[in-house]
């Protein structure tokens, strides 16, 4: 790899570090969730002691994705093919998404919809919104993974 190529990762992972809460603070103002009320089973400090190490976990997994596309172009697939970076956003969407389901569904279904709880008052963020954006992003995912597999595009 060039030094070149480890300038632009490294500028791409510092704008990526200081735009990303810029974006996550506006969309929490445009889509904020919903308030807590007394029908919701746990407080917020009892979600965050249930679900932290769940989100945790997710948050190394969606941070894996990207990062295990990288060595698609050092192995020879064309620095303008932009189909690995569409995979390596669909995969730090599905990996977490996967790990979650697994973890709370194998714990029945208000486990998993508590999870999600826990992730929309955590990150002041409609769930819906964020389910919007969640499948887009695993359909750009998916497709690029088609083209890859495929040769399409390359």
């Amino acid at each position: 790899m060039e030094i070149l190529d480890i300038a632009r990762i490294a500028v791409s992972g510092f704008i990526g570090a200081t735009i990303t809460p810029a974006i996550m603070g506006l969309w929490g103002k445009l889509s904020p969730p919903s308030e807590m009320n007394s029908s919701d089973e746990y407080s917020f400090n009892q979600l965050h002691q249930r679900n932290s190490k769940i989100d945790s976990i997710a948050s190394v997994l969606s941070v894996s994705g990207i990062v295990m596309v990288i060595p698609l172009y050092y192995f020879g697939i064309p620095k303008n093919n932009p189909w690995p970076v569409g995979l390596g956003f669909g995969l730090m969407v599905v990996l977490p998404v996967a790990y979650i389901s697994l973890v709370t569904l194998a714990k029945g279904p208000n486990r998993f919809k508590e999870f999600w709880r826990f992730y929309e008052l955590n990150y002041s963020i409609s769930i819906r919104s964020l389910f919007v954006i969640y499948v887009l992003v695993s359909i750009l995912g998916f497709v690029s993974a088609y083209k890859l597999i495929t040769g399409i595009g390359s």
